[in-house]
């Protein structure tokens, strides 16, 4: 994930990749019935077949910017806050994404019982991953990152 992050993107700008990897995931598991009922079958264990694959690749995509948020962040993280503050906000860091799990653990029992409630479950993943994108908006680049492309000037601003 490093050549990843030091790429042109920054880590900042990767992270926005893995937010939506996450979405594009989510939209992909939710819609699998959709996504098989679009290929043509006349044969209903095929159809479901089909749907499940679709699950799979969806997990798949998601499972990956998961992943690659969850290596990133807390670099990104600790590279754009002061040192006072370092400890105290990568640990909040790792606070939050358990509670998040915590969270979709609870909302997966409380849609189990609904129509397609499994969709809704899995479809709430998209509220934090695109709240994540779009708030990186607002912060800035990493220092590291500056330094890499030279620009002393932002870099100099953000201390």
């Amino acid at each position: 994930s490093s050549y990843v992050a030091d790429s042109k993107l920054g880590r900042r700008g990767t992270i926005q990749v893995a937010c939506a990897l996450v979405i594009i995931g989510a939209i992909v598991q939710c819609l699998s019935t959709q996504l098989s009922c679009a290929l043509v079958s006349h044969d209903q264990l095929h159809d479901f077949a089909c749907a499940l694959d679709c699950r799979y690749i969806g997990r798949f995509v998601a499972g990956l910017g998961i992943g690659l948020s969850s290596a990133l962040t807390p670099v990104f993280i600790s590279e754009i806050s002061p040192a006072s503050h370092r400890g105290m906000m990568v640990t909040f860091n790792q606070i939050s994404m358990t509670g998040g799990i915590a969270i979709a653990f609870w909302v997966g029992w409380a849609v189990q019982d609904f129509k397609h409630g499994w969709q809704w479950a899995i479809a709430g993943q998209v509220v934090p991953a695109a709240v994540l994108m779009l708030s990186l908006l607002l912060l800035p680049r990493s220092p590291r990152w500056l330094v890499k492309r030279g620009d002393m000037q932002r870099v100099r601003c953000h201390n």
